[in-house]
């Protein structure tokens, strides 16, 4: 329950910053991770800037993607503005960032969870692993993948060091 309400504030907060409606900001987001697990099934790699890069086992194509363009393919299938769905996907990465370094487990619903690891009373690592459910996908798509990888992004360790 306390992912759901923390998801339900996300949107919340992000509708409030920019001034549009929560169902529109629930629909890309929704959009947005659809469309990242059609290309991780696919074997594309995808980047959650800032935060970690999800890697399929294996690569079908050494085409590098940029969260504008993925934005870009989800506001063509939505029928939005471009702008918008990439500002609500930023600030969508930003907070979980943000999360991570006050200490609070993120999940990018059902495709990875990301947990700040304390040592005494401070985040010193983050340990990310693919949700379960990312994993159930595959199980009886024709694809081949078989399985993903997680990679934190430096900059996020290098924040905790601050």
């Amino acid at each position: 329950m306390r992912d759901r309400t923390r998801i339900g504030i996300q949107v919340w907060n992000i509708a409030k910053q920019y001034n549009i409606p929560q169902a529109t900001v629930h629909e890309i987001i929704n959009s947005y991770l659809g469309y990242c697990k059609e290309l991780l099934v696919r074997g594309e790699r995808v980047d959650f800037n800032g935060l970690v890069s999800v890697v399929p086992d294996v690569i079908t194509s050494q085409f590098s993607t940029t969260l504008a363009y993925e934005c870009e393919k989800v506001a063509d299938r939505l029928a939005l503005p471009s702008y918008t769905v990439y500002a609500i996907i930023n600030t969508y990465i930003e907070d979980f960032i943000e999360s991570v370094l006050n200490g609070i487990v993120v999940e990018i619903r059902g495709i990875v969870v990301v947990k700040p690891i304390y040592e005494g009373d401070k985040i010193t690592k983050v340990h990310s692993a693919i949700s379960q459910s990312l994993k159930n996908i595959l199980v009886g798509q024709d694809t081949p993948v078989t399985s993903f990888r997680v990679h934190t992004y430096k900059s996020l360790k290098d924040r905790l060091c601050e």
